[in-house]
């Protein structure tokens, strides 16, 4: 007879993806949400000495994290700073 696999505790109570973007109400939040959790995981395969997933959780990480610190340059300030450009040059 085959034994029924049990579906585990901690799995059961997690939320889900979807009960977790509650609260986020844009896309720079669910980033920074999804860089402070996965500096946590970082964390946690590095102290478990996980070096690869270590590895993979960084790129997360500093994906996420530039996308949440993005900055959105004013209008007319990338010519204005060209021009400066050229004019210290010569």
């Amino acid at each position: 007879m085959v034994e029924e696999t049990k579906k585990s505790p901690t799995l059961a109570k997690q939320p889900r993806a979807t009960d977790l973007s509650v609260g986020l109400n844009d896309a720079k939040q669910v980033a920074q949400y999804i860089a402070d959790m996965s500096l946590e995981l970082r964390n946690l395969a590095k102290a478990n000495k996980l070096v690869t997933l270590q590895g993979l959780l960084e790129v997360v990480f500093y994906e996420a994290f530039g996308a949440a610190v993005q900055n959105e340059v004013p209008e007319g300030e990338a010519e204005r700073i060209r021009a400066l450009s050229r004019a210290s040059e010569g």
